[in-house]
Order: structure tokens, then C-alpha cells, then sequence
């Protein structure tokens, strides 16, 4: 059995936390169509380079 201490817990949290207001700063300017279009690249990317 795997489980998290309160320190990792807390700190699970504070990256959390982190992220979704890096996310909100960085690309809460974008609307959703500019964000959907945007993630298509890495998929794309990744076929490309199956194809390798």
C-alpha cells in the first residue's frame, strides 16, 4: 500500500497551486478555440515523429 505523508500531501497541494496560476498567467488570455487548436500540435508532433 502507497500513500502520501502531510508533507507530501502539502506539498502535492502547493504545486497544485503553482501550476494553475502559471497556467492562468501565462494563457488566461486565450479563448477556448486558441487553446484547442494549440493542443493539436503536440499530437501532431508525435505522429510525425512515429513516422521517423
Amino acid at each position: 500500500m502507497v500513500a502520501l505523508t502531510d508533507t507530501g500531501r502539502r506539498r502535492h497541494e502547493e504545486r497544485k497551486a503553482f501550476l494553475l496560476d502559471a497556467l492562468h498567467t501565462s494563457l488566461g488570455h486565450l479563448d477556448t478555440d486558441a487553446v484547442d487548436t494549440a493542443s493539436e500540435v503536440p499530437g501532431r508532433l508525435v505522429d510525425i515523429y512515429d513516422r521517423l
